[in-house]
């Protein structure tokens, strides 16, 4: 009887851990279950983020310029190109490199009896890219320095650099959300932020976006009001305000920015002595507050 009992005791003992490491080997599969799931959820979270983003106006490609922005010196685009991430892919075991073909890689001259998959696969698009042509924003291709933007506080600098991006990006949903936001004054008329900045119709008579590109990076910032209160709104060009409308240095720098020609300048200067091209207004808290041109 002994013997009997000390074999069963042995085989309970074996008996327990098998159950023990099946039982491990199922909690495992679980955990790893459970990780999977909490990576999937956070790719959604990332895609319903996204897609957000694209409906409150700022498009993916302004997000990659404004990205390659900086204050005082950064460059406008980043080194490399942006490349989303793609979806993992687990190789399985019968999954290896292989450089050269195998035979079994040669195509085979017999006919498939399998139904082919092609038909209804998404043809690719055919379009080139995203970006506008020239004939349709004037920003399009731009070549311009970097702004020094590092004297402004911090919001009014950030809302810079955003307006800049996707005016070189001719991003005009962009451009039309971030005005209709902050409530920006769009020149004199009764037109909405979508119907001013919609492509191709926006530049029918005027570079608008060339023009917006050219204040922001061609012509000095002044703040006004020019005293010590506050609070301040920082407008481009500077010769728009009274401090700087009697500089010659003023005047010619809107001319060499390709803003207005020499001629219109020296006409608004000797018979309106003032500045009434378009001017661009950014209030110190970042409210783009302003893009009017005319008197």
């Amino acid at each position: 009887m002994s013997t009997n009992h000390a074999r069963d005791d042995w085989a309970d003992g074996q008996l327990g851990e098998t159950l023990h490491r099946v039982l491990g080997g199922m909690a495992g599969q679980a955990a790893a279950a459970t990780a999977i799931e909490d990576r999937i959820g956070a790719v959604r979270t990332r895609v319903r983020r996204r897609r957000a983003a694209k409906k409150a106006g700022i498009g993916a490609t302004t997000l990659v310029v404004a990205g390659g922005l900086g204050a005082g010196g950064a460059t406008l685009l980043p080194d490399e190109p942006l490349v989303l991430p793609q979806p993992a892919q687990t190789p399985t075991p019968s999954e290896t490199p292989s450089v050269e073909p195998t035979p079994s890689d040669t195509p085979s001259t017999e006919p498939s009896t399998e139904p082919s998959t092609e038909a209804s696969e998404p043809a690719p698009d055919a379009s080139p890219s995203d970006v506008p042509a020239a004939d349709d924003c004037s920003a399009a291709g731009l070549d311009v320095e970097t702004p020094d933007l590092s004297v402004l506080p911090a919001p009014a600098a950030e809302t810079a650099q955003q307006i800049l991006a996707a005016a070189l990006a001719c991003d005009d949903e962009a451009l039309a959300a971030m005005s209709a936001e902050d409530g920006t004054s769009l020149t004199f008329g009764s037109t909405g932020p979508e119907e001013f900045w919609a492509l191709p119709d926006a530049e029918q008579y005027e570079d608008r976006y060339a023009i917006l590109v050219r204040l922001i990076t061609g012509t000095r910032w002044v703040a006004t009001p020019a005293d010590d209160q506050g609070p301040y709104t920082y407008a481009w060009p500077r010769v728009h305000s009274e401090e700087w409308v009697g500089s010659d240095e003023a005047w010619q720098e809107i001319v060499d920015a390709g803003i207005i020609s020499e001629e219109l300048a020296e006409e608004m200067r000797l018979t309106q002595g003032s500045y009434h091209g378009w001017r661009l207004g950014i209030h110190e808290d970042g409210t783009w507050q302003y893009f009017i041109g005319g008197d």
